[in-house]
């Protein structure tokens, strides 16, 4: 069967309050194996775009194939003028894209109990950026970027009770960025982060109900900074991890697991770091790297209804943030520390005695985070940067009949500090009320969105200091208050 599928997305200029995007989605053409999409995007004056899209999907017996190509392009641009200097037609930066990608997935399968994938992409991506005139130091900018992947596994079930998976892949991401104000002739700051892998996971169920896991990944990993200077780093380490599952009975799923988690080194923080020529001699740049552990509880119930709780604790053995490089400050590790968090997810269809209407589906979910860390300035132990220590979410949705559906989502996110040298960012608890209503007349279907029409706003405190905070000599605070809100509308007919 061949099947392709090919999607047109027109962006229409739009002007509404807060931020508003309407979106079109229709023609979808699906008949003896061959579909036709086309889409049109519509959002405020700021952000335009245009994107096609098409897949080409074979099988031939045992192999099937996809291949996808996209092109985008778009423009944005925002008022970032601050409020304490607005003026009636102030200048905004504005930046231009253009992008597209190019993707191939294949799935063997040679024997019944063995299958072999393949997968390459390769995405590419340009853009232009005008000075923020409110900025100091802004500049023109013209960015390319590069995005190379391809990743092959072999998974084996012929040796039961035993599931073996073999496999391995390479990435590769790179970022030219040119400065356009610096007199002469420009020279790229290049980034780039290249990582190869293999892993390997045996699963053995040794009773009906048990099943245990492990296994693990070798990675190697290089970043490198070239620009006035270069500089480059190799990384390589070891995850394994190890899990079992025990189901007591029908519905039900009891966990344990522990690995080794490692996230990849951010390149511009690489860059920032090995160009700050006063950073103290012990000074180390390197993977966040932590201890995992997990256990968890889920229960399905019969109509759809269900409910977990996830406990994580997390022995950080290297934690990234900004610390001091002599008068400055730069990206580096300041040591391990500790985090924990709690999470609950519920899922239950709600019954309305003497209604005569279908039940409501209700969902929830909650999520609890605690860490410490010590603060490389001040020596204090301190929550993680940026960390957020609650989230809430809670839904209703509700089908009427066939034609008509609607919904509504609470959600509430909670304050968070984002530590620098001489600055502490306080972002306000945010709680917002947002739904939406699907109706299907007949060969249409329209959905109409609004998130947040009800609250989503927050304060931005900005706490500056003279010096390191450890002197502790506030010199000013600053406030600012946004508001999340938008409306979307969409618009399909399959055929």
């Amino acid at each position: 069967m061949v099947r392709i599928i090919v999607a047109l997305c027109l962006a229409v200029v739009g002007a509404a309050v807060a931020g508003p995007r309407a979106v079109a989605q229709a023609i979808q053409l699906d008949g003896g194996g061959v579909g036709l999409a086309l889409k049109a995007d519509a959002r405020t004056p700021a952000s335009p775009t245009v994107e096609s899209q098409a897949e080409l999907t074979t099988t031939l017996r045992d192999l099937q194939a996809s291949l996808q190509m996209s092109l985008q392009a778009g423009a944005s641009g925002a008022d970032q003028t601050p409020s304490w200097f607005q003026l009636p037609f102030s200048p905004a930066p504005v930046s231009s894209w253009d992008s597209r990608r190019l993707g191939l997935t294949a799935a063997w399968t040679p024997y019944p109990r063995a299958k072999v994938e393949l997968s390459a992409s390769e995405e590419s991506r340009s853009a232009f950026s005008r000075a923020d005139p409110y900025a100091i130091g802004s500049a023109d900018h013209a960015t390319r970027s590069r995005q190379d992947h391809a990743a092959a596994a072999i998974a084996l079930d012929q040796l039961e009770p035993l599931h073996l998976q073999l496999g391995a892949e390479a990435a590769l991401e790179a970022v030219d960025d040119i400065d356009l104000t610096l007199p002469g002739a420009p020279v790229p700051t290049t980034l780039a982060t290249g990582t190869r892998r293999a892993f390997a996971t045996l699963r053995w169920s040794p009773l009906p109900k048990l099943s245990l896991e492990g296994g693990g990944a070798l990675d190697g990993v290089q970043v490198s900074w070239r620009g006035t200077g270069s500089n480059a780093a190799s990384y390589g380490y070891l995850r394994p991890q190890l899990s079992g599952t025990y189901t007591p009975w029908t519905g039900g799923q009891w966990r344990v697991s522990v690995e080794r988690a490692v996230s990849p080194p951010n390149p511009g923080a690489f860059a920032s770091f090995v160009q700050a020529i006063d950073r103290p001699a012990g000074a180390l740049f390197e993977p966040d790297h932590e201890w995992r552990y997990q256990a968890s509880l889920q229960q399905a119930f019969a109509g759809g209804g269900s409910v977990s709780a996830t406990f994580t604790r997390s022995v950080l053995q290297s934690v990234t943030e900004l610390g001091p490089a002599g008068l400055i400050q730069a990206p580096m590790s300041i040591g391990g520390g500790d985090r924990r968090q709690v999470d609950l997810a519920l899922k239950a269809p709600l019954l309305l005695p003497l209604s005569g209407l279908p039940a409501l589906d209700v969902t929830g979910k909650v999520a609890w985070r605690t860490s410490q860390v010590t603060d490389p300035f001040t020596g204090e132990r301190r929550p993680a940067s940026g960390e957020i220590p609650y989230e809430a979410e809670v839904g209703l949705d509700q089908s009427l009949n066939a034609r008509l559906r609607w919904g509504v989502k609470g959600q509430v996110v909670g304050a968070r500090r984002l530590y620098q040298m001489s600055q502490v960012t306080t972002l306000s608890p945010t709680a917002g009320l947002g739904g939406y209503l699907a109706f299907t007349p007949g060969a249409f279907a329209i959905r109409l969105q609004a998130d947040n029409f009800i609250g989503g706003g927050g304060a931005t405190t900005d706490v500056f200091f003279v010096g390191s905070r450890a002197a502790d000599a506030i010199d000013r605070v600053n406030q600012s208050h946004n508001l999340d809100r938008s409306v979307t509308i969409s618009l399909s007919k399959p055929f």
